[in-house]
């Protein structure tokens, strides 16, 4: 029965979030990335502890068509989560932290 139960907490861990945060990004945020058709915005995530969490998902959507899939990249660099973009326009996201 004890392994059973961690299998199953261990499953819930990784698919119901811990915390989750909002936010929006106008289009005059986004900074020119130098020598590079892409754009930069970063989230200040240092209010976290973000060594508590095992993974993070984060989800871009265009603020007026939240339906289609936004291609971009991102990394988390000490306490910021930056987003890397090529065609800047208001977006939304939204970060699970597992």
């Amino acid at each position: 029965m004890g392994i059973a139960y961690e299998q199953l907490n261990d499953y819930l861990q990784s698919i119901i979030p811990i915390k989750t945060l909002t936010g929006s990004i106008p289009t005059s945020s986004w900074v020119k990335v130098e020598d590079e058709n892409l754009y930069k915005y970063s989230i200040d995530v240092s209010s976290e502890n973000m060594t508590s969490y095992s993974k993070i998902d984060l989800d871009l959507r265009i603020k007026s068509d939240s339906l289609n899939e936004i291609m971009f990249d991102s990394e988390l660099v000490n306490n910021s989560i930056n987003i890397y973009i090529d065609e800047v326009l208001d977006y939304e996201y939204t970060i699970k932290l597992f």
